[in-house]
Formats: structure tokens, sequence, C-alpha cells
């Protein structure tokens, strides 16, 4: 395994700049990232965007990003415009919460938004998490990137999906 794959596998950004720095082993690739990381810092994937997920370790206790605090670590680290953020709130508030607050941290980074509600990973308003406030935090904060609904419905899916939309079509208008 590269030092680069170790420090990425560790979220250790002092020995990711380190394994960048020395080029050490990178030719010795031996999964999908870190040939895709080099790529990203060579320059040779301009069209590729590598977006950072972190999944809460409730669902996956295995999984080595667990918090949007690390990601935009590695991210600010990293220092490519194609390695950005995918902040998915429902995640962020089961592992840690205070969600604005780091989404305002974030939004340089920030490609991509996963909405869905916890508990039960349902629809907006379902659950503890105030989207209205995030959504409008969004607007105010000029997101230009993606949402995505990510949500199980309790319900009619379309129906949802609409009330979704409406809700965030709404907060965005003002």
């Amino acid at each position: 395994m590269s030092k680069l794959t170790e420090a990425v596998l560790r979220s250790d950004v002092d020995a990711m700049k380190q394994a960048i720095a020395s080029g050490d082993n990178l030719n010795e690739f031996d999964d999908g990232l870190t040939p895709l990381l080099w790529a990203i810092f060579r320059g040779d994937v301009d069209a590729v965007r590598l977006l950072l997920e972190t999944i809460d370790p409730l669902e996956n206790p295995k999984i080595y990003l667990t918090h949007i605090d690390e990601a935009l670590e590695i991210v600010e680290a990293v220092n490519q415009p194609q390695v950005q953020l995918l902040y998915d709130f429902f995640h962020e508030q089961i592992a840690a919460g205070n969600l604005i607050a780091k989404l305002e941290k974030a939004l340089p980074h920030l490609a991509l938004v996963h909405i869905a509600d916890v508990p039960g990973r349902h629809e907006p308003g379902t659950g503890e998490i105030n989207y209205e406030n995030i959504l409008r935090k969004l607007t105010e904060l000029n997101y230009t990137g993606m949402v995505a609904m990510e949500f199980l419905p309790t319900s009619d899916p379309v129906g949802k999906l609409r009330a979704a939309r409406e809700m965030a079509s709404s907060l965005s208008r003002g």
C-alpha cells in the first residue's frame, strides 16, 4: 500500500502532504483512490471531481472519514479544485451536529449537499434537523452547488419530493 493511501485511510493530513511532496511509491498503485488522487495532483483529470463524503460511525463503524471537519481538512491540504466536499446533513447530524457552523466553514469547497432527516433518513420536516434554517443559510451564503434529496419518503415519493423542492424554492425566493 502506498504511503499516500495509508495517509488517506488514516485521515492523516500531514502524512498525505509528505507523501505527495516526496512522490514516494506513487507509481505502485494498489487501489482506486490513490491513482485518482495522484492524477488530480498532476493535473491529468481536469474534468473529474472527487467529492469526499463523510459517513457517521453508527451507520458504518469501519469508515475512516466520519466528520465534515476531517474532510474539509483533507480538501484544504490537497488544495486542488477537483477535490471537493459532499456535505451529507443526515450523517453529520448523527456524528456531531452543529450543522450550520460547519456549513459556513465548508462552503468554499462544497459541491453537493445531501438532504435527509434524522432519525430514519426521511424527508425534511420529519425529524430533528431544521431544514428551513439550513436551506435559508444555503441561500444566504449564495450556494451554487447541487442539492440531492437522499431520503426515504414516508409515503407518496413524488409528493414528498415535490414538497421538499417547494420548501427549498420558497426559501430561496426569500
